[in-house]
């Protein structure tokens, strides 16, 4: 080998370094792009508790875009680009899945509350026919607003008949304490459904807020007692009685029971409550002659006279 070919010493001692100073800057992986892999393997599991996996599926998703912008940016320090991918691909798959999961629960929700309104349309019907009858009682100019049956004469009487009772009622208590000169007869409005084998009252009272807890108690066990005795000698032993007490403020209490034959005030009384709900069961039946016993058509009936005297009949404690 000639002396011309030889190599000089100072490249012999170059090469050595050159590879040691490569070995020592090689890329690492980048940080965010473990993460992102992480967390976008982590948010399959993290699936069955649906919206726990929202975070894992969007952090593997940020992590996976920055990761991989950082690498591009600086290659020679930072490597990792198929984990950034593989995050990236994770958190969308699952972002999209737990997606279309959650518009399918939504969807069948859905679907299930227009089932149960079709199922329900009967009472909902009912619901319909409280309402107009409650915009009746509650805008009406008179002091009662009638009911409807196959034979308006018998609603009709029915709702005159309870108001001049509640009269009656207000006579009685304020006579004994020397205050009826001073106090105007109340306005109630009355609204009666009478139904072959059942009857609802909507009683509407005025200055409602003006009377004591003893004084509204009182005044509910008369709504209901002169339910009762209206209707004791109409409808049959055991047929449902609804009786809804409003004031301005809405329901204030609402009284179910059957008519019996018993004479206490609290007769047939099963129990009260707010909820208006349940006065639509006597508005959603149909419409049929209402008496003690069917005698042929409508038109060949007579109607019932309700009033038994020109006094109504009170409970004998108010008496």
């Amino acid at each position: 080998m000639r002396y011309e070919d030889a190599p000089h010493p100072s490249c012999r001692e170059a090469r050595p370094q050159k590879h040691y100073q490569s070995a020592r800057y090689a890329p690492r992986p980048s940080a965010l792009a473990i993460l992102s892999v992480l967390s976008g393997i982590l948010s399959f599991p993290m699936m069955c508790l649906l919206v726990l996996s929202l975070p894992f599926s969007v952090f593997a998703i940020v992590a996976g875009h920055m990761a991989r912008g950082v690498i591009r940016s600086e290659p020679n320090r930072y490597a990792g680009t198929e984990m950034a991918t593989v995050g990236l691909l994770s958190g969308y798959t699952t972002l999209i899945l737990m997606g279309g999961g959650l518009l399918f629960l939504a969807a069948a929700a859905t679907s299930s509350k227009v089932i149960t309104v079709n199922t329900g349309s009967r009472s909902s019907t009912g619901q319909t026919l409280l309402d107009d009858a409650l915009g009746q009682l509650m805008n009406g100019s008179g002091v009662a607003s009638f009911g409807v049956s196959t034979a308006d004469h018998d609603a009709n009487s029915l709702a005159r008949h309870y108001i001049d009772s509640l009269h009656v009622r207000d006579e009685l208590e304020f006579g004994q304490t020397g205050e009826s000169e001073n106090i105007p007869p109340r306005e109630y409005r009355v609204y009666v459904r009478l139904n072959a084998d059942s009857v609802a009252y909507l009683v509407r009272v005025p200055e409602f807020d003006r009377f004591t807890d003893e004084a509204r108690e009182t005044l509910f066990q008369t709504c209901w007692t002169i339910a009762q005795r209206s209707v004791d000698h109409i409808l049959p032993s055991g047929s449902d009685v609804g009786v809804g007490i409003y004031s301005d403020a809405g329901v204030e209490n609402v009284l179910i029971g059957k008519t019996v034959p018993e004479q206490s005030a609290e007769s047939g009384l099963k129990k009260q409550h707010r909820k208006e709900k349940s006065l639509a069961v006597f508005f959603n039946v149909p419409d049929r002659q209402t008496g003690p016993a069917s005698r042929g058509s409508a038109k060949d009936s007579q109607p019932i006279d309700i009033r038994r005297d020109s006094r109504p009949d009170l409970p004998a404690e108010m008496g």
